[in-house]
């Protein structure tokens, strides 16, 4: 009776820790400016597409991880992919996900 409880937790702890995580987070900061304001993204989660003001521009990626921009909302038509440390100019967009 020991031996199949003990083989039922072994089991079900294997399962809990094949399951998928959360998507790790970028480290730092993603920089851009919307509507003439500067705006930032702090630790985005990897994978995930965000959306940003229509007529966002000059983007820099401070984070740990690359950033592809998009043209259109929902990550459509990607533009540009920043590794990290590195700027974008006067790029437009209107999305942007990250590796992870």
């Amino acid at each position: 009776m020991l031996r199949r409880s003990v083989t039922a937790v072994v089991g079900a702890l294997a399962l809990v820790l094949a399951l998928p995580g959360p998507a790790p987070a970028a480290t730092g900061g993603f920089l851009y400016t919307a509507g003439g304001r500067p705006d930032s993204l702090l630790n985005p989660a990897g994978g995930k597409c965000v959306d940003v003001a229509k007529g966002a521009t000059l983007p820099t990626n401070m984070t740990d991880a690359p950033a592809t921009l998009f043209e259109e909302p929902g990550c459509e038509s990607d533009v540009l992919t920043l590794t990290p440390g590195q700027t974008g100019g006067r790029v437009s967009f209107r999305s942007v996900r990250f590796a992870g």
